[in-house]
């Protein structure tokens, strides 16, 4: 059978042609969706090798070399600086901020939409953290603890819950926010909230290092899965011709 490459060059241009007449003003939710998902995929493979790290025993050096110099800068002051932000990544503190997200939304675009998906991000990382502890039932450090924590310890339950809420807060600011400087500045404040309070729960001493670090992958994995996921509603719904969520250019 011979082919003819001038007939399979012709089809593929055709096909390509189609695709994008089809799709071009939806690519950059399509890639959007992709780079959600392999975000996930390296974000899952990065927790897979600190739980492998974690059962061959390998860990311990590196939680001794970090943890060592944060114990060593506590300081009265600094303990209650560093209170404040472990309370912020606290289920008191997502109920408070979850309830103005919902008010500020509703007077801002009458939609309940979003604090509805930041809502879900978080209580699927919640829910994911308490198994992932049971099922791998590591004991907390036997340091000091300067606050109360239960159950078991990895991976840690505020740095995971932190980075599904307050990152879900990140995408939003890049949803919704056009003006530049404030988009950055918000994305900024918030990237450093999440980093600040993965590092409060070292300094307390009820997390080792490694614990944060698979919280921050794991509840980045929920994250990005949950984007893709909601993206690929968007696109959904983008190509009937209905949006039904609030947009940056559908602010007045």
């Amino acid at each position: 059978m011979q082919v003819n490459f001038n007939d399979l060059a012709r089809s593929l241009r055709k096909l390509y042609a189609d695709f994008y007449e089809s799709y071009h003003s939806y690519l950059g939710l399509l890639l959007g969706i992709l780079l959600s998902l392999l975000m996930g995929a390296f974000l899952v493979n990065a927790f897979g090798e600190l739980l492998e790290e974690l059962r061959d025993k390998e860990l311990v050096r590196f939680d001794t070399s970090v943890a060592g110099p944060v114990h060593a800068l506590r300081s009265d002051g600094l303990t209650n600086i560093m209170l404040v932000v472990t309370w912020m990544g606290d289920r008191t503190a997502y109920i408070i901020f979850g309830v103005l997200l919902f008010i500020i939304f509703y007077l801002r675009y009458r939609s309940f939409i979003f604090p509805l998906q930041t809502s879900m991000v978080l209580l699927v990382a919640g829910g994911l953290n308490r198994w992932l502890k049971s099922w791998i039932n590591r004991p907390r450090p036997a340091a000091e603890h300067l606050a109360e924590a239960g159950n078991m310890s990895f991976p840690s339950g505020h740095s995971m819950s932190a980075i599904a809420f307050y990152g879900f807060l990140i995408y939003l600011v890049w949803r919704l926010v056009d003006t530049t400087w404030l988009r950055w500045t918000l994305s900024i404040l918030l990237s450093i909230l999440i980093l600040s309070i993965g590092l409060s729960r070292v300094y307390l001493g009820v997390h080792y290092p490694s614990d944060v670090l698979a919280g921050f992958a794991a509840g980045g994995a929920c994250l990005a899965v949950f984007i893709a996921i909601f993206t690929f509603v968007r696109f959904h719904y983008a190509r009937k011709g209905k949006e039904p969520q609030v947009t940056a250019d559908e602010q007045s």
